[in-house]
Parts: structure tokens; sequence; C-alpha cells
């Protein structure tokens, strides 16, 4: 499957909405990451294109998707019931941490520059 070339202005407006995710995703508060990682995760909507972003999805697709959420909720349940709530603590802090932050964030810009690169020579 070869990937979909992106333009400049998608790449632009997909740097600085991931930067901004993964800076509130190292930097804030222990109860509002989740707040940088979705915003992470909808910044990978900029990069579709609009034909990505408006076609169907076959059956097998949705049937993975929402068994894919529900075991998710049950996980979160049954963490949230069984599971000590200091239980994934010292994981987080280390994945948290802005070292760890900037290595993967440097990794993705770069994955996903070199992904529009070949699409803007070509096209010149």
């Amino acid at each position: 499957m070869t990937p979909t070339p992106i333009t400049k202005k998608q790449f632009i407006g997909w740097l600085i909405v991931f930067t901004f995710g993964m800076a509130l995703w190292a930097f804030l508060a222990d109860g509002l990451w989740g707040i940088g990682m979705a915003i992470v995760a909808f910044s990978n909507f900029i990069l579709l294109t609009p034909h990505e972003r408006s076609r169907r999805l076959p059956g097998r697709e949705v049937l993975w998707l929402f068994g894919s959420l529900i075991v998710l909720a049950v996980l979160m349940f049954a963490s949230k019931r069984w599971l000590p709530d200091d239980f994934g603590a010292p994981v987080a802090r280390a994945i948290r941490h802005p070292a760890v932050v900037a290595v993967l964030w440097s990794l993705l810009v770069w994955l996903t520059y070199r992904r529009c690169c070949r699409a803007w020579t070509t096209a010149a």
C-alpha cells in the first residue's frame, strides 16, 4: 500500500497540532494528559485526503472497530474495578518523560516529513 501524498499545508497544520498535543502530553498535570493524547489522535485526521475522509468503511473494518471499542471499554471497566489506583504510575511517568516524548515526536515528524517530501519532489 503506497501512502497518499500530503500537501505542505496539511503537513504544517499537522505539525502545529501534533506538537501542541505532544507538549500537553508531556507537561500537563497527571489528570489532564488524556487531552494531549486526544489532540495527537485528532491531528492524524489532518493528514487524510478528502477522499479518504469520505469513503465508506467496509463491513469488516466496522466490525473490527466496534469489537475493539467493546474490548477497550471492558478492559477500562475491569482495570478501574480490580486494579489499584496507582497501578501504572511508574510506567506512565516514564512514558511521559520529556526525553521519551521528544524522541517519539522527532521520529514521527521525520517519518511524516519523509512521506511529504516524496510527494513534493515528484509533483515538482
